[in-house]
């Protein structure tokens, strides 16, 4: 195989299939996208020798989904499971009203709803120690809409509040974490990290070598881009697909192999019970002899924080791979 020499050499179809295993827009012109790559893929984010912590949060007011999840021992082996910690949803507005005073039915926002904002980004840093903070970037457009939702609003808010407050923690001193630096924060886009996983269209969202080698794209459909309108139902589909793999011995071009924390086992089990016993459209119940049965409302909101964790590990992982290539054709050292 000779591969190409350098970003450079590549075809601007090439470039959008490194710009989506990348998590990168994949619009733009051909020098906008040999940049884009070229910058991201000498960002040192997520190193695996760092033992990495990520804490992905699915924005929401009644149901914030987090996922946290340790890509430990991949720095050899990308196949190597990924270890889910912790992995629920939060009632961000019941302790919002509690501590305001609020009705639930009425707005919330301002002064009032700050300090729910504060604690929920502390709780954050100092519950699970994290490396990286994602969070869900938020739609800051109508759509062609003729109104905004008054529950988008809220959302947003609730986005620049937690924005803000760790913004401020970063800028205070680090003695109360136990890390050298503060944890890195990440926007992530939701429609770039659904079409990742259920475009369709991508057999594999490793990065394949072999893409880079001239010619390869010659009579090849880009197979990336989707009209398709990718809803919550194909997400959770996703999630479950996962759940439900019998031999994680065998490798899977799409699916991660996933360990659970015992906590987080009972999430997992109660997903999947939707399967059998569905009660509501996007419910699910499991048995605890501790605690009675689990009750699950939003999958989608699990599905999604999940989603958004693995996805950006892959991201990372084929932008080192990206790099490597880079290195490898321009001279570069590693």
């Amino acid at each position: 195989m000779t591969a190409s020499k350098g970003l450079a050499a590549l075809k601007a179809s090439q470039l959008k299939y490194a710009a989506f295993y990348m998590g990168l827009a994949t619009t733009g012109t051909k020098p906008e996208l040999e940049h884009a790559v070229r910058t991201c893929a000498f960002q040192r984010r997520l190193e695996p020798s760092n033992e990495p912590r990520i804490v992905s949060v699915d924005m929401g007011i009644k149901n914030l989904g987090i996922c946290v999840l340790d890509p430990t021992n991949r720095a050899d082996n990308e196949s190597a499971p990924l270890r889910i910690v912790e992995w629920k949803t939060v009632d961000v507005l019941s302790s919002l009203t509690a501590h305001s005073g609020i009705e639930q039915n009425q707005p919330t926002g301002g002064t009032s709803a700050l300090p729910s904002g504060i604690k929920r980004g502390q709780d954050l840093l100092h519950s699970y120690l994290p490396s990286h903070v994602l969070i869900e970037r938020q739609r800051f457009r109508s759509g062609g809409a003729s109104a905004v939702q008054e529950w988008t609003l809220r959302v947003n808010m609730l986005e620049s509040m937690l924005w803000a407050c760790l913004e401020t923690m970063r800028n205070q001193s680090n003695q109360h974490l136990q890390r050298h630096e503060f944890p890195s924060m990440e926007e992530v886009s939701p429609s770039r990290v659904a079409k990742f996983w259920c475009g369709g269209t991508t057999p594999n969202t490793h990065l394949q070598p072999e893409m880079f080698i001239e010619d390869w794209m010659v009579d090849k459909p880009l197979a990336i881009e989707t009209k398709k309108k990718i809803e919550k139902k194909d997400k959770i589909a996703v999630v479950r697909s996962w759940l439900s793999r019998v031999d994680t011995s065998v490798p899977n071009s799409r699916a991660p192999t996933l360990e659970f924390s015992e906590d987080a086992r009972k999430v997992a089990d109660a997903f999947l019970a939707d399967v059998k016993q569905r009660k509501k459209p996007s419910s699910a119940t499991v048995s605890s002899n501790e605690e009675g049965p689990m009750k699950l409302y939003k999958l989608d909101d699990l599905a999604d924080s999940l989603l958004q964790a693995v996805a950006w590990v892959r991201w990372e992982e084929n932008r080192r791979e990206i790099r490597a290539m880079i290195e490898r054709s321009e001279g570069r050292a590693g």
